[in-house]
């Protein structure tokens, strides 16, 4: 086997953040994997529920941020827009003179804390890979569908217990060793890693004589992991591989040339 097309399906339902890291822990996840909702973001999920409403940021007041609520409505075949209120979001808590709406953001934003939707358990998937220093590979630009190598498939069944545990459902089809399947995963490997190291080139842009040696060091780690995956990986490659090794080489060298000249 070369590995495994990983993708899934949330569960139907909203899920409650404690239950998630009850489920991660019950599959033998990181709890960390889970994170909390900070309020800047329920408050951002909250305002997009409002039916019929365009909410848009207009001022800043100190530690105070000012949102103006728009409706939307259509008259004689024409649409139009009134201004129904402002919202000022400061301390954790929502205000406004439109009391009826506040309550009813306050209530969201309480909801929005307390539940995780789709997006957010495709974040907690990738980072169980990420934690574990394994491969997600993205089939397509958009995502959802992955490719996981065979050396690290004990994961996908970790995963699957812990999305089986939230109510949702994880779909896998096992890839074998065809000429034409091996060649798409050796692509698609390859863009994968090359995304990795674009990423590392631009943590590298701001280096400089004056940089702490602890950035450096991390850094320098982290070239070396990712050598260390296009070794690991040499075998899906096939023939790509010694090119990455070399771009990766270039990048580190030239991130230490930057600071020796800086």
């Amino acid at each position: 086997m070369i590995g495994t097309i990983v993708s899934w399906a949330a569960p139907k339902t909203p899920m409650k953040t404690e239950d998630l890291k009850q489920a991660a822990r019950d599959a033998g996840l990181e709890e960390k994997i889970v994170r909390e909702i900070s309020y800047r973001n329920a408050f951002k999920r909250a305002v997009s529920r409002i039916p019929d409403a365009i909410v848009r940021k207009v001022d800043n007041q100190g530690d105070k941020e000012c949102y103006q609520v728009t409706r939307e409505y259509k008259s004689n075949g024409e649409f139009h827009y009134s201004k129904t209120c402002t919202l000022i979001v400061s301390d954790g808590k929502v205000e406004s003179s439109n009391g009826i709406l506040e309550q009813e953001v306050r209530d969201s934003v309480d909801y929005c804390i307390e539940h995780q939707n789709s997006s957010d358990m495709t974040r907690m998937i990738q980072r169980s890979f990420t934690h574990s220093n394994y491969d997600l590979v993205p089939l397509r630009p958009q995502g959802g569908v992955y490719f996981v190598p065979e050396e690290q498939s004990s994961l996908v069944e970790t995963v699957r217990d812990f999305v089986t545990k939230i109510g949702g459902t994880l779909f896998t089809y096992k890839l074998t060793p065809e000429e034409r399947t091996a060649e798409s995963v050796s692509m698609n490997m390859s863009k994968y890693l090359k995304g990795l190291l674009e990423d590392l080139r631009s943590s590298c842009d701001s280096l400089n004589s004056e940089t702490p040696t602890h950035v450096l060091q991390r850094r320098c780690r982290s070239f070396a992991k990712l050598k260390a995956k296009v070794e690991a990986h040499s075998e899906i490659l096939q023939s790509m591989a010694s090119n990455l090794k070399s771009e990766i080489s270039n990048a580190e060298i030239e991130a230490l040339n930057k600071m020796a000249s800086a």
